[in-house]
């Protein structure tokens, strides 16, 4: 599958960063299995569907006529809006997951199709809040994720340093307050042995 092969390069941790064919719950009890799952901080899942068939945009290439050409071209696009709709609703989940979804098209032609001829397609999903992309697109969005992901572990990395730091000042402050008060028993003892 192309988006596995994508994922493979993106240089995302799989289990820990992404999981494939995980179960989401809806808020009627109904579950759902997207293709991946991408974790990102705060609990913000975002899905990835690649469930989206091209048969009817063969179809529209293969077309002898006209005619055929045409009916698959409506094929096509009722099968990409049709699918936008479907991701929008399944997989959106307020609390759940992030508040928008990735549409991944396994063709850079299908998808340069669809944004140069069908802009209003494209609107159409940018509206649904369901991102739409290419092998090539979809590993720029993965690689903006990837700096997303380190930037917030090195925030948790920096938090868990300044914690430390601030239990090491305290440590030093027990330390001195020590040193004092044993430099106050030496003076004492010097004092008595004098």
């Amino acid at each position: 599958m192309v988006l596995e092969q994508v994922l493979e390069q993106s240089g995302l941790r799989k289990d820990y960063e992404y999981h494939s064919q995980v179960n989401l719950t809806q808020t009627d009890g109904k579950r759902l299995q997207p293709d991946v799952v991408i974790h990102m901080p705060e609990n913000k899942d975002v899905v990835v569907d690649a469930k989206v068939t091209l048969v009817a945009y063969e179809q529209y290439q293969n077309a002898e006529d006209d005619a055929q050409r045409s009916s698959a071209l409506a094929d096509h696009l009722a099968s990409v809006k049709a699918h936008i709709k479907a991701i929008s609703e399944k997989y959106i989940l307020e609390g759940t997951t992030a508040d928008g979804a990735i549409m991944f098209l396994p063709s850079e032609a299908v998808y340069a199709e669809l944004h140069s001829n069908f802009p209003e397609l494209i609107r159409e999903g940018f509206e649904a809040r369901v991102w739409i992309v290419s092998p090539t697109t979809c590993m720029a969005t993965l690689n903006t994720m990837r700096a997303i992901l380190k930037d917030a572990r090195m925030r948790e990395q920096a938090g868990a340093i300044r914690t430390a730091l601030r239990q090491l000042h305290r440590d030093v402050e027990l330390v001195v307050d020590r040193v004092d008060k044993l430099n106050t028993h030496f003076n004492q003892a010097r004092k008595d042995i004098e």
